[in-house]
């Protein structure tokens, strides 16, 4: 076996020079990956992390850089969906450049539950710690800590909007409320410093419009080191301090005083705060008044302990350092960007439940459980209290491996694992991506944010028009970014969650009913109000579903952007060739003046490396080449290249106007072939003579290509006695025999033929097979006027010589696939049980939620005739006197209990109902009628009266019990 060399030196230089590249891989992705599968190609790419299935990524070692764009709001309802099998999403066709540069979008699913949604930025930027890292991490999570180490950094002071970093707007108009936004942003996901002002010059200014600072400790004054601060608020224009109370260390109240508040109040919030229209009457303390005496208790060192203090600071005017946050140095389960609330943590850390006061909120208790807490903290350590203690920021992982991070947005994300960090404001689109552009210049790994669809999403009337609008504008974006990025970088699309606004709204109902179910808030109008019903849950399951599910896109940079022109020809040149490089056809492309045959040609001569073969006829002559000789030919290549490229040039118009070839595919041959000899041809490969050649690699079979020249005559004897016979047919099937056939007036069959079989003569057929280096060998080659039984023959011979290795291959091939068919069988199995143990939850769930209903309903009605009963028995206190009709009713129960009354003859049956009730001798939930004895006949008729049923003078009646069927 001789090889044929090549001698398209450019493409051979161009074919070393390695670049990186992406490719979705369809098999693997019949269902949407977690958001988590986005942030493990990072990890693939430039650390130790896991090659995934889902995506090949080809020299991941040559990109620069890689850049997550987080796109909330791009959600799946605003595309096609590709196939129902697949995870796949078709582009929006309004978006021209992603079309051009994104073949589909992958459905992402965030984490979460059947009826809960987590943050999906913790599982984008958390990546869990190896075993020796998570050991590690144990052991500095174990070591004890002091309360200095639980004190807020200035970062997390000016990120939780703690005075000077916002002020009150209780205060614009005491404070120029222009100035005030422009230094001091109001918006809480968006507020910035803009300008260059410092800590002390911020101070400043609040102290002006009534802020007050806290002051270096005086020697003798009896100030605390350490203080527990809450405050309750009421509802003004604005929202204003009316109580505080300060708690030291030691759980001993030091100052509790009610607040007179500066403006009117429109709501006093008394089933939170507990404050009143009375208490407030007789309050006179001013808020003024109020700072000057905490000056009296703490200092400028004293540590301030509480929950959501930024709130209690802003309300008291304080701007103080040392501050313990519980809301910071405890977890949410979400993630970061959500608080817990101090009612949560008491119930999980201190198994303890507050603000359960019918009267509201006692500041009292909320100070001294953020105190219990702190203090549980620093005994328990660093990590309790937090969600991921086997877990490390993607910013930090990347930096160990020599990759610098930068985030560009509006809030904090890991800021102390990036080097750099642009804070900027989303109403400057322009701004955001000259910061982008910006930290392209510093770091490898840049994370940020474009908003504009979540800006669509939040939109109350949309139209087509405004879709379209904004799509553009998200796509214009996009390209921006795109444009300044370097060569070799990697941007991925992720756009988190779905469609969040209907999920929102109905954990928002049910987090109502969870709070004020069982509270002394319930009564019977709220209970029907937000009564949370089994229709509902389902309602949030659907809902939750839709909001985990989002998108995510890779898209690789080129060298350069292409025009329309450009990128038609690359793409011509990947689906003739069949290479799989994009930036290796547009190089080929450029060495060959951008003239599609000249580079495919150049392809196509390079992939003769790969040919093979046992036949005289096409082994190349084994002779020296002289330098001299190969000199004369390397200069004659290049006239005749310039001379064809000149004749291509001036040809172009006529061959523009000329009719297509009438077989330009091999669907084309097979009807050329059948309309011209009337007869069935074999079954021909549908597709490129390499795609034939991919398919038998993979399927571990044997090729015959049939090169067929409509001007011969010896190729129509060859093609009715030879190809159209019933043996050829059969002796295809029983050796699973895969055939390509082409006429070689039409150019890409001839360039086959002419350049990668090098066939002197006309019919051509060739028996070939793939060796296990994936080179194509001729096993045997039959030219010119050919006898059908001595071809056949032959290739037998041959393929019986070859035959083992090509079965063994094939047993092989069989035995994965039969494999790999029960692994799916298994996890089809697997997966059906998982649906069904969570039907069978589900179901659990909905009964739970039932019986709960029914009980609920079982005590309001208890409630209910409680309630009514001390009404019956203060209406029936007072004996009637014997003046007037008088009716005398004995009742006896069925413990034998008799009770006797008086009543009016007037009276109804109704009211010996009442009466009975108001006796409180009937069990509540007792469900029971009355009854005459002689003859026996039950009272049901409530509004008849005790003459017309025959009950006066006196009668004598008794209590059963009502059954119903089941019982």
């Amino acid at each position: 076996m001789i090889c044929i060399p090549s001698f398209v030196l450019v493409a051979q230089y161009f074919m070393k020079k390695k670049f990186p590249s992406v490719k979705l891989m369809p098999e693997f992705l019949k269902q949407d990956i977690t958001t988590a599968k986005v942030r493990e190609v990072v990890e693939w790419i430039w650390t130790d992390g896991i090659n995934q299935n889902w995506i090949f990524v080809k020299n991941k070692a040559k990109f620069n850089k890689i850049i997550i764009l987080i796109t909330p709001g791009f959600t799946p309802s605003l595309l096609v969906q590709k196939d129902e099998k697949m995870s796949l999403y078709d582009v929006p066709s309004e978006m021209s450049f992603l079309n051009e540069k994104i073949i589909q979008f992958v459905g992402t699913k965030t984490p979460g539950e059947r009826n809960r949604v987590y943050s999906y930025i913790d599982d984008l930027l958390t990546s869990k710690l190896s075993k020796e890292q998570f050991k590690e991490s144990q052991r500095e999570a174990s070591q004890l800590i002091s309360l200095k180490d639980l004190l807020m950094s200035a970062k997390l002071l000016e990120e939780n909007k703690f005075p000077p970093y916002n002020f009150n707007p209780l205060l614009k108009d005491d404070f120029n409320e222009e100035n005030a936004r422009k230094r001091l942003k109001l918006e809480v996901e968006e507020g910035e410093i803009n300008d260059d002002k410092t800590f002390d010059e911020l101070v400043d200014e609040l102290v002006q419009v009534g802020y007050i600072s806290t002051c270096k400790s005086v020697k003798g004054h009896k100030s605390k080191d350490i203080v527990v601060i809450d405050c309750e608020m009421v509802m003004t224009e604005y929202s204003e301090c009316a109580r505080v109370t300060i708690m030291d260390f030691d759980e001993k109240v030091l100052y509790d005083e009610f607040v007179k508040p500066e403006h009117k109040v429109v709501d006093y919030l008394t089933e939170y705060s507990g404050i009143t229209e009375e208490i407030l009457k007789e309050t006179t303390k001013t808020l003024s008044q109020v700072q000057q005496e905490i000056l009296e208790i703490i200092h400028e060192e004293t540590i301030i302990i509480g929950h959501g203090l930024e709130n209690d600071l802003h309300a008291l005017r304080l701007i103080h350092k040392n501050v313990v946050d519980t809301s910071v140095i405890f977890d949410h389960g979400k993630g970061r960007g959500w608080k817990p609330s101090l009612k949560f943590l008491a119930q999980r850390f201190l198994n303890s439940e507050i603000q359960q006061k019918l009267d509201g909120h006692d500041p009292r208790e909320d100070a001294l459980a953020a105190l219990k807490l702190t203090k549980l903290k620093i005994q328990k350590g660093k990590a309790f209290g937090k969600n991921k203690l086997n877990a490390i920021s993607l910013f930090k992982k990347l930096s160990s491996f020599n990759k610098k991070s930068a985030i560009v947005d509006s809030l904090m994300w890991h800021e102390k694992d990036v080097e750099h960090y642009i804070r900027y404001d989303s109403n400057d689109p322009d701004k955001h991506l000259s910061n982008i552009k910006e930290s392209l210049e510093k770091a490898d790994f840049i994370w940020t944010r474009l908003k504009t669809m979540m800006a669509y999403q939040n939109l109350k009337d949309k139209d087509e028009e405004t879709r379209i609008k904004y799509l553009k504008e998200f796509d214009d974006q996009i390209k921006s970014i795109y444009d300044f990025c370097p060569e070799n970088s990697l941007i991925i699309l992720c756009s988190g969650q779905g469609d969040s606004s209907e999920f929102s709204k109905l954990i928002e109902e049910k987090l109502l009913y969870q709070n004020m179910f069982g509270s002394q808030f319930m009564n019977e109008k709220i209970a029907k109000q937000y009564l949370w019903t089994p229709e509902k849950e389902k309602l949030l399951e659907d809902a939750a579903s839709i909001c985990r599910k989002g998108l995510s896109a890779f898209l690789k940079m080129s060298c350069r952007s292409f025009n329309q022109e450009e990128q038609e020809k690359v793409e011509l040149v990947l689906s003739v060739t069949e290479i799989d490089d994009f930036d290796l056809a547009v190089k080929i492309l450029e060495e060959n003046n951008w003239q599609v045959q000249d580079a495919i040609n150049a392809i196509l001569d390079n992939n003769t490396d790969k040919v093979e073969t046992n036949d005289e006829m096409h082994a190349p002559k084994t002779t020296a080449t002289s330098y001299i000789w190969r000199t004369i030919r390397y200069v004659s290549n290049i006239f005749y290249g310039v001379l064809e490229t000149i004749l291509n040039w001036i040809f172009a118009p006529i061959r523009a106007i000329l009719p297509p070839t009438k077989h330009q595919s091999s669907e084309g041959f097979i009807n050329y072939f059948r309309g011209k000899y009337n007869l069935e041809p074999p079954k021909f490969f549908i597709g490129t003579p390499s795609l034939m050649i991919k398919k038998a690699i993979e399927d571990s079979k044997y090729m015959i290509f049939y090169l067929h020249n409509d001007g011969i005559p010896d190729c129509d004897n060859v093609a009715k006695n030879v190809v159209a016979s019933e043996r050829f047919k059969e002796f295809l099937v029983e050796n699973e025999i895969m055939i390509w056939g082409g006429d070689v007036t039409y150019s890409l069959a001839y360039d086959f033929a002419d350049r990668i079989l090098k066939v002197p003569k006309y019919p051509f057929f060739a028996l070939a097979v793939a060796t296990e280096q994936n080179r194509l060998q001729i096993l045997s080659a039959f030219k010119g006027e050919i006898e059908k039984d001595t071809m056949i023959e032959t290739f037998k011979e041959r393929i019986d010589e070859f035959n083992q290795a090509l079965v063994t291959e094939r047993d092989n091939n069989r035995r994965r696939e039969s494999e790999r068919s029960i692994r799916d069988e298994q996890n089809d199995a697997y997966l059906a049980s998982l649906r069904a143990d969570e039907e069978k939850k589900k179901r659990k769930e909905m009964e739970r939620i039932e019986k709960l209903n029914r009980e609920n309903e079982a005590k309001r009605i208890l409630e209910e005739r409680k309630r009514k009963r001390l009404e019956l028995k203060e209406k029936f206190k007072n004996e009637i006197t014997d003046q007037g009709d008088i009716c005398r009713i004995l009742i006896r129960l069925s413990d034998g209990t008799k009770i006797q009354r008086k009543f009016k003859s007037s009276d109804t049956v109704k009211d010996l109902y009442d009466f009975l009730e108001g006796m409180d001798v009937v069990p509540l939930e007792m469900n029971y009628h009355l009854c005459t004895s002689m003859p026996k006949k039950q009272l049901l008729d409530m509004d008849v009266t005790l003459v017309k049923a025959g009950l006066c003078p006196s009668s004598i009646l008794f209590v059963e019990e009502n059954y119903s069927d089941s019982e």
